[in-house]
């Protein structure tokens, strides 16, 4: 869909089509602006006691984060059967796949005795 409009264009001053930049025209805008300065407002108008402090970067370690994110994910799998019977279905496929190649040699001795031997 971006690219599609990125293809509009328009005609310069100079008479020349050039395609419309739409971030740089949002930049440009008045309502950018408006928002901007809506924004900081509101950051500057909180009240001290509802401001969020931390001395990290991050509010929880890692290892809590990384567990958070690991029950979302399952969650989300959990929630979603036939995405699920799909993955495991093209993985018994793949799994038939590969071991149909290895079928035709499976009684074939890869060594001669005599090379092991040595």
């Amino acid at each position: 869909m971006l690219n599609q409009l990125n293809k509009q264009s328009i005609t310069n001053s100079e008479g020349e089509t050039e395609s419309i930049d739409f971030s740089k025209a949002w930049k440009k805008s008045e309502n950018y602006q408006t928002l901007g300065d809506e924004l900081d407002q509101l950051v500057a108008g909180r009240e001290e006691k509802l401001r969020i402090k931390s001395d990290e970067r991050y509010s929880q370690p890692w290892y809590r984060r990384d567990k958070l994110m690991m029950i979302r994910a399952i969650r989300i799998y959990w929630r979603s059967p036939g995405y699920n019977l799909s993955r495991m279905t093209l993985a018994v496929a793949i799994a038939l796949l590969l071991g149909s190649i290895f079928f035709p040699i499976r009684d074939k001795k890869l060594f001669s005795e005599t090379e092991m031997d040595r």
